[in-house]
């Protein structure tokens, strides 16, 4: 036979063999559950935040690349307007890889007579360009990142990544 007893705080009889013991188990178990799936909402959210942050940060790195080997060209190009038997190179050292991991390329081309530099990296699908207002020619190129070497090649006037023939 089970012991009833009187529960002032609550102002109600309880058995004290087994309604304790549930509570307590069942407060654990909801308590777990609730923290779980809380848990995993969070987990879930912050995917997209993160990929969003990963390409904004590929896209400052991209643009901080582009733009510095822009104006190399630029300061070639420079030099190739007041001397036309000029003929110089200049080694650009970048990381290999942005956001750690995604390989690039730097491009070199000509549109109109204009340059384009452009940085692109195929593992985010990103890319990033400049054009410029050039007297030298310019000879299409294009070289993985890391080191890039932009030369002004005196035969042709022109400015390219891949040497210059001598």
């Amino acid at each position: 036979m089970s012991q009833r007893k009187y529960d002032r705080t609550r102002g109600q009889h309880w058995n004290s063999e087994c309604e304790r013991a549930v509570s307590i188990a069942l407060t654990h178990a909801l308590t777990i559950a609730i923290t779980t799936v809380l848990l995993s909402g969070l987990l879930v959210a912050s995917g997209p935040f993160l990929e969003s942050q990963e390409q904004r940060v590929a896209d400052d790195q991209l643009d901080e690349i582009v733009n510095h080997a822009a104006s190399q060209v630029a300061a070639l190009d420079s030099h190739a307007e007041g001397n036309g038997d000029v003929e110089m190179s200049v080694t650009l050292n970048y990381p290999r890889t942005v956001v750690d991991q995604y390989s690039y390329t730097v491009e070199l081309e000509e549109d109109g007579g204009d340059a384009v530099v452009t940085v692109r990296t195929a593992g985010l699908d990103r890319e990033s360009s400049i054009t410029l207002e050039t007297e030298a020619g310019i000879e299409p190129s294009q070289t993985d990142g890391s080191v890039v070497e932009l030369s002004l090649c005196q035969d042709e006037n022109e400015i390219t990544l891949s040497g210059c023939d001598t």
